[in-house]
């Protein structure tokens, strides 16, 4: 089994990044730099940045109303309890914030999700906001592309394979880094072949910058990476007697009055949880690259192309024998003149389950289709190898959390409103979702485990409220992206 991951890193990819920003500190004591008499040495080798930041934590103690919580994120969670400690007189309201800002940092500097912090260099007081208890502390953003495990696929996302072009063999991840395909893909993702029809029917993409947004709550709309607005013709040469309408997607958000479409059930518990949050806006966040098998494009995509496929009566039988033993008894069979009604009738839990099975090499090999391909066709282009949770490709404000019958042939519930516009550059998910991922991070030390694609498909109450620091990730991310043109 393939090692759990966060956002493109294994834990101990993560950790091995935290090592890596350690520094040896050498021995010092308050009493050397003359500020205040109290001897940091038993917890200055805990401490990072060294007599600077040692420094800092004495002139803020000096004052009349130290920043406790400035001063926990200054020493960090192996310094903050002898910090307390060697503060004569301290209560419990400092301690309380001390330890707050010593978590919060560790939390930024974890092994997951959003990277370690050289969190010395990146704390910032506002002097014109008062508070001892952190409300005028905060980070810097950190804009170091290379700092973050999923990088190359961020990047990759935004540029295209470049150079791999000139790779002999490359290999499964380089063809399609977000693993579109379950077996190796004949070319890179991006290069395969299919033809569409552009019906004219969506909303011009526009920008909006996440500046404009501060002060919103966000919640997300989660879901697949198909596209809207036309028909899908042609795979990889094979034209399609039946073309499929395509949905979408974000771009669902830009083809009429639905802001978002699920099956009823999931639709209306987000619509409840949506109308307890404050006037939220739904902002798209990408789903894994095989997501779209849930969806009915899936299917008539891959049954117009099974349609013209060579596949033998006993290859047939084959997967039909593995298909009831492992989905559904009843299964009418692959080549059965009725099998598209038959599938248009499956649960999408169960449609999904027919092409993660046919997506093998021993089925391709006996003339089946390659799944892999057809994903690629359905996928929007942009969305292709972008990290899972990838954020900000359609915003979407609602008009009420009422839900009403939609005309989406998968999702048969919708949500309407109005569709804002899109980030300038998708932005991964921990810079949005900062709660949710620290909490993924909090629950994976405690626990050793994590699922952070269940966890957040079945929490539909995410939030959360565009604040200063989102703002400032946010634009120094997508500077950096803009820098490297």
């Amino acid at each position: 089994m393939a090692e759990e991951t966060i956002q493109g890193g294994t834990a101990d990819q993560w950790a091995e990044y935290g090592k890596s920003l350690a520094v040896d500190i050498p021995e010092i004591t308050w009493k050397d730099v003359g500020n205040v008499a109290l001897d940091f040495t038993p917890i200055i080798g805990d401490i990072k940045g060294g007599y600077e930041t040692v420094q800092m934590i004495g002139e803020e103690l000096a004052k009349e109303n130290p920043n406790y919580y400035m001063i926990g994120a200054l020493g960090g969670l192996g310094a903050a309890a002898t910090i307390i400690g060697l503060v004569p007189g301290v209560g419990d309201v400092a301690k309380t914030a001390i330890m707050a800002g010593a978590r919060r940092v560790a939390q930024g500097a974890s092994d997951v999700g959003r990277g370690a912090l050289d969190f010395v260099d990146r704390i910032e007081v506002d002097p014109n906001t008062l508070g001892s208890l952190g409300g005028n502390v905060r980070l810097r953003p950190q804009a170091d592309l290379s700092a973050r495990p999923d990088a190359e696929q961020i990047i990759r996302s935004q540029e295209g394979y470049g150079a791999l072009k000139d790779l002999p063999k490359p290999t499964k991840p380089q063809l399609d880094p977000a693993g579109i395909g379950g077996t190796k893909l004949p070319d890179f993702v991006e290069d395969i072949e299919y033809k569409t029809t552009d019906k004219g029917v969506l909303i011009p993409r526009k920008e909006i910058d996440i500046s404009e947004l501060q002060g919103r709550v966000l919640t997300p709309a989660y879901g697949d990476r198909t596209y809207a607005g036309g028909t899908l013709d042609e795979i990889a040469g094979v034209k399609l007697d039946q073309p499929v309408e395509m949905q979408g997607g974000n771009q669902f958000m830009r083809e009429g009055e639905g802001l978002w479409a699920s099956e009823k059930q999931a639709m209306e518990t987000k619509a409840k949880a949506m109308s307890e949050m404050d006037d939220p806006l739904m902002v798209y966040t990408a789903m894994s690259g095989q997501s779209g098998d849930f969806s009915k494009m899936m299917s008539n995509a891959t049954m117009g192309v099974v349609e013209k496929s060579k596949i033998t009566k006993k290859a047939a039988k084959s997967y039909d024998d593995r298909i009831k033993e492992t989905v559904d008894p009843n299964w009418v069979g692959i080549l059965d003149p009725n099998a598209r009604e038959y599938i248009d009738k499956m649960a999408g839990t169960d449609r999904r389950l027919l092409w993660q099975e046919m997506d093998a090499d021993k089925w391709k090999k006996q003339g089946f289709p390659d799944v892999g391909v057809i994903r690629a066709s359905i996928t929007e282009p942009e969305l292709l190898t972008s990290p899972s949770f990838t954020t900000g490709r359609s915003i979407g404000s609602l008009e009420s959390t009422k839900t009403f019958p939609s005309t989406h042939q998968t999702y048969n519930t919708e949500v309407i409103g109005k569709y804002e516009g899109s980030l300038p550059k998708d932005v991964p998910g921990d810079l949005v979702w900062r709660d949710f991922f620290e909490n993924m991070g909090e629950r994976l030390k405690e626990t050793g485990k994590a699922n952070p694609q269940r966890a957040f498909l079945m929490t539909p109450s995410i939030q959360q409220k565009v604040d200063q620091q989102m703002v400032d990730e946010v634009s120094a991310f997508t500077q950096a992206l803009k820098d490297r043109r």
